[in-house]
Protein backbone atom coordinates (compact mmCIF):
# COMPACT_ATOMS: atom_id res chain seq x y z
CA UNK A 1 0.00 0.00 0.00
CA UNK A 2 1.64 3.18 -1.21
CA UNK A 3 0.77 6.87 -1.11
CA UNK A 4 -0.22 7.02 -4.77
CA UNK A 5 -2.99 4.45 -4.44
CA UNK A 6 -6.27 4.10 -2.58
CA UNK A 7 -8.17 0.97 -1.61
CA UNK A 8 -11.84 0.90 -2.57
CA UNK A 9 -14.24 -1.66 -1.09
CA UNK A 10 -16.98 -2.72 -3.48
CA UNK A 11 -18.81 -4.77 -0.85
CA UNK A 12 -22.15 -3.11 -0.09
CA UNK A 13 -22.75 -2.05 3.51
CA UNK A 14 -26.42 -1.26 3.24
CA UNK A 15 -29.06 -2.79 5.51
CA UNK A 16 -30.50 -4.99 2.76
CA UNK A 17 -27.08 -6.53 2.14
CA UNK A 18 -27.65 -6.49 -1.60
CA UNK A 19 -25.10 -8.33 -3.66
CA UNK A 20 -22.74 -6.59 -6.02
CA UNK A 21 -24.27 -5.92 -9.39
CA UNK A 22 -21.27 -7.33 -11.22
CA UNK A 23 -19.67 -10.50 -9.92
CA UNK A 24 -16.51 -10.29 -12.00
CA UNK A 25 -15.10 -7.45 -9.89
CA UNK A 26 -13.13 -8.20 -6.72
CA UNK A 27 -14.44 -7.13 -3.31
CA UNK A 28 -11.62 -4.59 -2.97
CA UNK A 29 -9.79 -2.81 -5.77
CA UNK A 30 -6.66 -0.69 -5.70
CA UNK A 31 -7.00 2.64 -7.45
CA UNK A 32 -3.61 3.76 -8.74
CA UNK A 33 -2.43 6.84 -10.56
CA UNK A 34 -1.66 6.32 -14.25
CA UNK A 35 0.29 8.65 -16.46
CA UNK A 36 -1.49 11.82 -17.48
CA UNK A 37 -3.19 12.33 -14.12
CA UNK A 38 -5.72 9.53 -14.59
CA UNK A 39 -6.65 6.77 -12.18
CA UNK A 40 -6.45 3.13 -13.23
CA UNK A 41 -10.02 1.79 -13.04
CA UNK A 42 -11.24 -1.76 -13.61
CA UNK A 43 -12.21 -2.33 -17.25
CA UNK A 44 -15.82 -1.50 -18.07
CA UNK A 45 -17.85 -4.31 -19.70
CA UNK A 46 -18.98 -3.78 -23.29
CA UNK A 47 -22.59 -4.82 -22.55
CA UNK A 48 -24.55 -1.59 -21.86
CA UNK A 49 -26.48 -3.03 -18.88
CA UNK A 50 -23.35 -4.48 -17.26
CA UNK A 51 -21.51 -1.24 -18.02
CA UNK A 52 -24.24 0.78 -16.27
CA UNK A 53 -24.25 -1.63 -13.31
CA UNK A 54 -20.45 -1.37 -13.00
CA UNK A 55 -20.59 2.43 -13.14
CA UNK A 56 -23.34 2.51 -10.50
CA UNK A 57 -21.35 0.16 -8.25
CA UNK A 58 -18.22 2.31 -8.55
CA UNK A 59 -20.08 5.58 -7.97
CA UNK A 60 -21.77 4.16 -4.86
CA UNK A 61 -18.51 2.78 -3.48
CA UNK A 62 -16.56 5.97 -4.26
CA UNK A 63 -19.24 8.14 -2.68
CA UNK A 64 -19.30 5.97 0.44
CA UNK A 65 -15.50 6.04 0.73
CA UNK A 66 -15.36 9.82 0.31
CA UNK A 67 -18.01 10.18 3.05
CA UNK A 68 -15.95 7.95 5.39
CA UNK A 69 -12.90 10.07 4.67
CA UNK A 70 -14.77 13.26 5.45
CA UNK A 71 -15.77 11.81 8.83
CA UNK A 72 -12.22 10.60 9.53
CA UNK A 73 -10.74 14.01 8.69
CA UNK A 74 -13.29 15.72 10.92
CA UNK A 75 -12.50 13.41 13.84
CA UNK A 76 -8.74 13.76 13.37
CA UNK A 77 -9.11 17.52 13.09
CA UNK A 78 -10.87 17.55 16.47
CA UNK A 79 -7.95 15.60 17.99
CA UNK A 80 -5.42 18.04 16.53
CA UNK A 81 -7.48 21.02 17.73
CA UNK A 82 -7.70 19.53 21.24
CA UNK A 83 -3.93 19.79 21.33
CA UNK A 84 -1.07 17.96 22.96
CA UNK A 85 -2.00 19.10 26.48
CA UNK A 86 -5.36 17.34 26.29
CA UNK A 87 -4.68 14.25 24.18
CA UNK A 88 -0.90 13.93 24.08
CA UNK A 89 1.72 14.52 21.40
CA UNK A 90 1.46 10.99 20.01
CA UNK A 91 -2.28 11.27 19.32
CA UNK A 92 -1.84 14.65 17.67
CA UNK A 93 0.96 13.32 15.42
CA UNK A 94 -1.08 10.24 14.50
CA UNK A 95 -4.17 12.32 13.72
CA UNK A 96 -2.09 14.64 11.52
CA UNK A 97 -0.67 11.66 9.62
CA UNK A 98 -4.14 10.18 9.10
CA UNK A 99 -5.45 13.52 7.83
CA UNK A 100 -2.60 13.78 5.31
CA UNK A 101 -3.19 10.21 4.09
CA UNK A 102 -6.95 10.80 3.81
CA UNK A 103 -6.26 13.96 1.81
CA UNK A 104 -4.07 12.10 -0.71
CA UNK A 105 -6.56 9.26 -1.04
CA UNK A 106 -9.41 11.74 -1.42
CA UNK A 107 -7.73 13.24 -4.48
CA UNK A 108 -7.48 9.77 -6.08
CA UNK A 109 -11.08 8.85 -5.20
CA UNK A 110 -12.44 12.17 -6.50
CA UNK A 111 -10.54 11.78 -9.79
CA UNK A 112 -11.83 8.21 -10.15
CA UNK A 113 -15.39 9.46 -9.62
CA UNK A 114 -14.88 12.08 -12.35
CA UNK A 115 -13.59 9.41 -14.72
CA UNK A 116 -16.61 7.15 -14.08
CA UNK A 117 -18.84 10.15 -14.85
CA UNK A 118 -16.89 10.60 -18.10
CA UNK A 119 -17.55 6.98 -19.06
CA UNK A 120 -14.55 5.15 -17.60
Amino acid sequence: YREEEALLSLVPHDAAGTEKATHDLPDVIKLRWESGGRVELPPFPSDPHERAATAELLVTALGRQLEYQKEARSTCSAVVMAGEDQVGASAVRRASMVMAMQEREGVILTRALQQVAEGG
